[in-house]
């Protein structure tokens, strides 16, 4: 895939990726955003170094934009998605306690009846 150096924040882009890549020179690893963008009809990447992953604690990530949003909202969008993932299942509801056991089992039940054919109203 062909890259460019330069990009501006006011053109359509494709997708956003933040990943871990091995840095050029091969002294660790690095976190990477991967812009993008198109360049006389061809998909092009715009790499941006980020600094050494030890400085990250939010998982990587990928943003697809489809030509829909601009270079600077992806990357608005990172920065959001960077600082309010720290904990790849922070927005899952945490589930009671003593009652969690026997969800698991009303629900391991309910697709053992499904599988037998059996209906539950």
């Amino acid at each position: 895939m062909p890259s460019t150096l330069t990009i501006n924040p006011d053109e359509k882009a494709y997708a956003l990726v933040e990943v871990n890549l091995q840095s050029p020179s091969m002294r660790g690893f690095h976190r990477y955003q991967i812009l993008l963008v198109n360049r006389d009809d061809e998909l092009t990447e715009y790499r941006w170094d980020l600094g050494p992953t030890d400085n990250f604690k939010s998982k990587e990530f990928r943003i697809p934009a489809l030509w829909m949003h601009t270079v600077g909202e992806l990357q608005d969008m990172a920065d959001d998605l960077r600082d309010t993932t720290a904990q790849p299942n922070e927005l899952l509801p945490v589930p009671d306690g003593d009652d969690m056991l026997q969800r698991a089992l009303d629900l391991d039940q309910a697709v053992r009846d499904h599988r037998k054919g059996k209906r539950n109203y």
